[in-house]
């Protein structure tokens, strides 16, 4: 599966070098979603929703979903969301405060 990354993906993740676990676990989770041939194939596997809780966001974020960075639970969030090309993911925000900090209002891409 391909990544797309956005402006605000890129400016968030910045902040991620002083998490090492976490950023370890975005590093293994990127690599994993490249293994994957679709974004169906990504939501049913059990790894992905098991270990790194993968799953919807809801209210005013729904469209998109989360990885939890911080496998045992926590506040650092990969949000994503599926891209209108099935073989394709789009990392839209590194999120510090389980959720707080993100609003789809705020998303920037490179083509803006």
């Amino acid at each position: 599966m391909h990544i797309t990354y956005t402006k605000s993906f890129d400016n968030s993740v910045k902040n991620l070098k002083k998490h090492r676990k976490e950023l370890a676990n975005l590093e293994d989770i990127t690599e994993k979603i490249t293994n994957h041939n679709s974004f169906k194939e990504l939501q049913n596997n059990p790894i992905m929703t098991t270990i790194y809780k993968f799953g919807p966001l809801r209210y005013q974020n729904s469209g998109f979903w989360s990885f939890n960075l911080e496998k045992n639970g926590g506040v650092i969030r990969l949000i994503v969301m599926p891209s209108t090309d099935e073989r394709e993911i789009i990392f839209v925000y590194v999120s510090y405060d389980h959720y707080n900090d993100f609003t789809p209002a705020k998303l920037r891409f490179y083509d803006e």
